[in-house]
């Protein structure tokens, strides 16, 4: 699906479109690595902000290192990386995907020796190297 056909089907005015929180766990990136996360192209879904009160639109944590040892990270519409300037043990990221979809379908490119664990509050899959995914919501 095209950037705008999607964008026209998840923001139009009045669209009942559900807020999905998801929370990303990086493991063991060694420094100078990128680890990217990618939405499939054929699914209706973005990453997103939320919407409303109380909801986090992105959050970042080192949950074992003493400091959080991100160099980048870049997001859009579909896709994320994070780069990292030190070895981490494990680095939390918590945002949301827009969408109406029941689950969400992409994939991972992560370094030798990384791991991530994709977590909704009803579905956890945990991946290495170039996998694919699905998770539901």
């Amino acid at each position: 699906m095209g950037e705008e056909a999607l964008f026209a089907s998840l923001f139009r005015p009045g669209a009942g479109v559900n807020y999905q929180p998801l929370t990303v766990v990086l493991q063991n990136v060694r420094a100078n690595s990128k680890v990217f996360v990618t939405i499939r192209d054929d699914q209706h879904a973005v990453w997103s902000e939320g919407k409303g009160r109380g909801l986090v639109g992105l959050s970042f944590s080192a949950t074992r290192d003493p400091a959080l040892y991100v160099r980048n990270f870049l997001i859009n519409a579909r896709e994320f990386f994070v780069q990292t300037y030190n070895n981490s043990q494990e680095i939390q990221v918590q945002l949301y995907v827009r969408t109406a979809q029941s689950d969400l379908r992409g994939r991972v490119d992560l370094p030798p020796g990384a791991t991530v664990t994709l977590q909704t509050r009803a579905d956890r899959t945990s991946l290495i190297g170039l996998s694919a995914f699905a998770i539901d919501f």
